[in-house]
């Protein structure tokens, strides 16, 4: 795998082996940046990014590699942050990056923590498949301060999944505005438009 563009484009990202990992292909996220930055207007300087189920982190740097002024990945695993610590050292990025351990899976505390470092202007959400967690991440997001008025959350999921149209909770509605399909693989892009 690679970073598909910016500053550190071309430069490899290492991956962990095993049957629960599964890294967005080069493919898929070269095409959900074209998608945010040309459809929706994304401008990635002095952004704040969110990278949930963060794995290698390949989102999250990948929006760093493009001009992201922060990234903050979290994962459950501690070799996923070893793994993503090391991406940041290779890459040459001028944030390090902040990372957090965290199951989403568990426990509600571990979303509550997220809380303390929102808002953001992009929200990445690549949970395992099937698990319902993509929506759990929908609710959070409407529930909570953590996207910022006319951010974007981006969530995928297994081909056949299908999500809501709209999303709302205390702090935002979320409406989705975009969604694409490649393979086994569904990518929906929801909009933080104000209060819920």
């Amino acid at each position: 795998m690679r970073i598909t563009g910016g500053r550190a484009r071309g430069r490899r990202i290492s991956t962990l082996k095993g049957l629960d990992i599964r890294p967005t292909t080069d493919k898929v996220r070269e095409a959900l940046f074209q998608i945010l930055t040309s459809r929706h207007g994304v401008v990635w300087q002095d952004q704040q990014v969110l990278d949930l189920f963060a794995g290698s982190g390949a989102l999250g740097l990948e929006a760093l590699s493009r001009g992201a002024e922060k990234a903050v990945f979290v994962d459950s695993s501690s070799r996923a942050l070893d793994c993503i610590r090391k991406n940041l050292g290779s890459g040459g990025f001028d944030s390090p990056g902040t990372l957090l351990r965290a199951d989403l899976k568990k426990t509600r505390a571990a979303w509550n923590r997220l809380k303390c470092l929102a808002p953001f202007g992009i929200v990445f959400a690549d949970p395992p498949y099937n698990m319902g967690l993509g929506q759990d991440v929908l609710a959070f997001c409407a529930r909570f301060p953590v996207v910022e008025p006319g951010g974007m959350i981006v969530v995928e999921e297994f081909g056949r999944v299908e999500l809501p149209d709209r999303v709302s909770g205390d702090a935002c509605t979320l409406e989705l505005v975009d969604q694409r399909r490649y393979g086994q693989t569904a990518l929906f892009f929801y909009e933080s438009s104000g209060s819920g």
